[in-house]
C-alpha cells in the first residue's frame, strides 16, 4: 500500500507493467465544498500484446462519463512526447480529443530545470508536479476547484 498524495488515500500499487487493469475510483475533497471523484484507469501503451487489448480498453471505459481528464505524462521518461501522441490517437479514436483536460507533467523532482521550462514553454496551461514530493500538487487542486465552479 502506497500513499496517494493528491487524495490522501491507501492505494496499491507496484513498480510492475500490468500490475492491476482494474480502475480505481478516489474521493477529493476541494476547498470550495465540491468534491470530486478520480478515476485512475491504467497508462495508456502502444503496441500492445493482443491478449491485453481487450482489457486495456475495458479501463477506457471510464473515460467515457468523465467530465474532465487528467491527462497525466511522466515528463522524466526520454519518449514522452511519443507516448502524448499515443494517447492522443486513442482520444480521438474515442472521440474524447476535445474533453475538457489538465495537462500534468509528473515526476518533476527528477527534471532539470532547464527541462522543466521547455515543458512551461511548450506547454503553459500544464501544471508540473512531484507525486513523489508533493510538489506542485496544490495548484493542481486549485485546478479542479476552478473548474467545478465553472
Amino acid at each position: 500500500m502506497v500513499y496517494d498524495s493528491l487524495t490522501k488515500s491507501q492505494v496499491w500499487t507496484k513498480d510492475l507493467m500490468f500490475a492491476t487493469l482494474d480502475p480505481t475510483t478516489r474521493s477529493l475533497h476541494l476547498k470550495n465544498g465540491h468534491q470530486v471523484l478520480l478515476t485512475d484507469t491504467v497508462g495508456m501503451l502502444s503496441d500492445l500484446p493482443h491478449d491485453l487489448i481487450e482489457a486495456f480498453q475495458a479501463t477506457l471505459e471510464e473515460i467515457q462519463e468523465a467530465d474532465l481528464i487528467l491527462y497525466v505524462v511522466d515528463g522524466a521518461h526520454a519518449s514522452f512526447e511519443r507516448h502524448m501522441l499515443a494517447v492522443d490517437a486513442e482520444l480521438e479514436r474515442m472521440g474524447l480529443r476535445h474533453r475538457r483536460q489538465i495537462l500534468v507533467f509528473n515526476k518533476m523532482d527528477i527534471v532539470s530545470q532547464e527541462a522543466r521550462q521547455g515543458l512551461k514553454n511548450r506547454w503553459p496551461d500544464a501544471v508540473l508536479i512531484s507525486a513523489q514530493t508533493g510538489e506542485g500538487l496544490e495548484e493542481l487542486r486549485g485546478k479542479f476547484g476552478v473548474i467545478v465552479d465553472t
